[in-house]
């Protein structure tokens, strides 16, 4: 697959109380969990010939290894995001959720800026009415 996460984005959290090299940490750490998550080894290639000659009724009493790193990279993420990023202020929202296409990083705990605020009267909107 070919999976890679890069550090560059840094910029955009640098005022977020955590430092460059706890973020390269994080992110060196995922692309290492994730490099040992797609190796190909003697028992995931016996994983997938058993699992063509029993038509793939294997997985049923047998969780593939590569599942296996995934679920522990998720605890990883879980326990970075308690750790270390919630209580500066960012969420990494784990990648298997976009397809591995990007890792999130949300920012919480915004600060309120009356300027960006639209309120919206919800006692004045119009009624939904069902369709028949």
């Amino acid at each position: 697959m070919g999976l890679w996460l890069d550090a560059a984005g840094q910029d955009q959290i640098r005022g977020r109380q955590i430092d460059e090299d706890t973020w390269n940490k994080f992110i060196c750490e995922l692309n290492y969990r994730y490099e040992i998550a797609e190796k190909v080894s003697s028992a995931t290639v016996m994983e997938t010939i058993f699992g063509c000659l029993s038509c793939y009724l294997i997985k049923l009493c047998k969780r593939p290894s590569f599942y296996k790193q995934l679920d522990e990279i998720a605890e990883f993420i879980e326990y970075c995001n308690r750790d270390i990023l919630i209580p500066r202020g960012l969420y990494a929202k784990n990648p298997i959720e976009k397809g591995f296409r990007v890792l999130e990083i949300y920012l919480i705990y915004e600060p309120y800026d009356s300027k960006m605020e639209v309120c919206h009267d919800v006692t004045k909107a119009p009624k939904l009415v069902p369709r028949l």
